[in-house]
């Protein structure tokens, strides 16, 4: 049968343009059939699909000799019979085959797959050969999730997954084999997956999780840093793949929250949150990055929805919590000083001080509250309302003014209505001269400075 598809491709028709000649094909086939049935009945079961490999690689380098396309074409179902048949071998049985197995099935297919991007012989042009790369590619992904699976412990696979789509895409990057750095793609599915199962069933140790938001860190990197030097490339390549690598920079923000919602002690969360953010928030300032300002503010607000959500006293009234909401104060104002580095509108800063104020509000009232003195609540009311109104004045912020305004109408309204029927005389007192005194210096200061207060506000 090979010798009649060899003896009809020498009388074909020079030139000829169907990739697939019907005369010369028919006799392939029947040649190949009659080869897979001897290879089935003269192999073990655990070589029949790497004999069906390497015999794919003969008859596709039989085409530099015979010059029979068809035996080079209708050969590559044989590579692909091959890892049907080692997928169907292996996937779900305990016998697993000796390690230089699959290794060959690897080589042979990553050999036959470059083959395809330099191939000449066969025809059938770009879509031909990223046809065949893309679905070698994908045999590949397949046949190392199944031989490696079974010897990595779930945790481990988090990690090993995480490894082999860096590897892969930087292996098809370096070879330009595109497919398959597109299809190493799918390993970070496979770990993302394991990592949620392992997260919502039994929590793996601390450093596994962060092996795929370091790859997606890193892919996403790269894939900016490439592009940044190759700015020749061409927008239907270069955009795609540019939001794909801000996909991957937002997947590994979440999975970045959860680890810390996750691994962190409740106690400790909120400053942890807002280290990252002031960390975050000063590389986007360094790198005029508007994205990496939206970083650093996502773990911000994370932070302060912590603090807002904890409703335990002994938990909320700690000192590192106080320093998050300064620190949050103090990025808006940096934000403010250096607008050509930190494009903030107006609106959002003005928000962050209400909010940064109304959470030490409710930091001081909890303080309070926490110790045997809770009738000192609303001079302490009047104290930081005093604080935020002098801190309006210096910095000349007149949203820390009106938030000191609406927290010292609080302490006049609990004057009036709890302080004046629950206090004992003496703290009643305190209360009513606390406040008494802050109204007096404000009043006193708006009076002799109101001009030039107007002027800086």
């Amino acid at each position: 049968m090979a010798a009649k598809a060899h003896w009809m491709h020498q009388r074909s028709v020079d030139g000829e343009d169907n990739v697939v000649r019907p005369a010369p094909a028919y006799f392939t086939a029947l040649a190949l059939a009659m080869w897979i049935a001897t290879t089935w009945f003269n192999t073990r079961p655990e070589n029949f699909p790497l004999a069906l490999a390497v015999e794919a690689v003969v008859l596709t380098v039989s085409v530099h000799v015979l010059r029979v396309r068809e035996f080079a074409l209708l050969g590559q179902g044989l590579l692909v019979l091959g890892h049907a048949a080692w997928l169907l071998r292996f996937a779900d049985s305990a016998i697993k085959p000796p390690w230089w197995n699959p290794l060959l099935m690897i080589g042979a297919t990553l050999g036959l797959s470059h083959w395809w991007q330099r191939q000449k012989g066969v025809g059938g042009g770009a879509a031909l050969s990223n046809l065949c790369q893309t679905i070698y590619a994908l045999t590949l992904v397949a046949l190392v999730c199944v031989w490696l699976e079974p010897h990595n412990s779930s945790s481990a696979w988090i990690v090993v997954t995480s490894l082999l789509a860096v590897g892969a895409t930087a292996y098809g990057v370096a070879t330009r084999a595109w497919p398959l750095a597109i299809c190493g793609q799918i390993f970070l599915l496979v770990s993302g997956a394991q990592l949620v199962t392992r997260m919502m069933s039994n929590r793996p140790e601390w450093y596994f999780p962060l092996a795929p938001i370091a790859a997606l860190g890193l892919l996403s990197f790269s894939t900016w840093q490439w592009f940044a030097l190759k700015a020749e490339s061409k927008p239907p390549v270069r955009d795609p793949l540019l939001q794909l690598a801000m996909i991957y920079r937002w997947v590994a923000l979440v999975m970045s929250l959860w680890w810390i919602c996750e691994y962190i002690h409740e106690r400790e969360r909120v400053w942890v949150f807002a280290l990252v953010g002031v960390l975050v928030f000063v590389f986007a300032g360094w790198r005029r990055s508007r994205e990496a300002g939206l970083f650093g503010a996502a773990f911000t607000l994370a932070g302060l929805t912590t603090l807002w959500l904890t409703f335990s006293r002994e938990m909320l009234v700690y000192l590192p919590n106080f320093l998050a909401v300064l620190a949050l104060l103090g990025q808006q104002q940096i934000a403010r000083r250096l607008p050509e580095r930190y494009a903030l509108p107006r609106g959002v800063q003005s928000a962050t001080i209400i909010l940064g104020s109304a959470t030490l509000w409710r930091l001081v009232s909890d303080w309070v509250l926490l110790g045997p003195g809770g009738f000192y609540l609303t001079a302490s009311w009047s104290v930081l309302a005093f604080a935020l109104f002098g801190c309006g004045v210096g910095l000349r912020e007149k949203m820390y003014r009106w938030a000191g305004l609406g927290i010292l109408a609080a302490a006049l309204g609990r004057v009036i209505v709890i302080d004046v029927w629950t206090l004992e005389k003496i703290y009643r007192v305190l209360s009513f001269m606390a406040l008494g005194i802050v109204l007096l210096v404000l009043g006193f200061i708006y009076n002799k400075y109101q001009e030039k207060i107007r002027q800086w506000l």
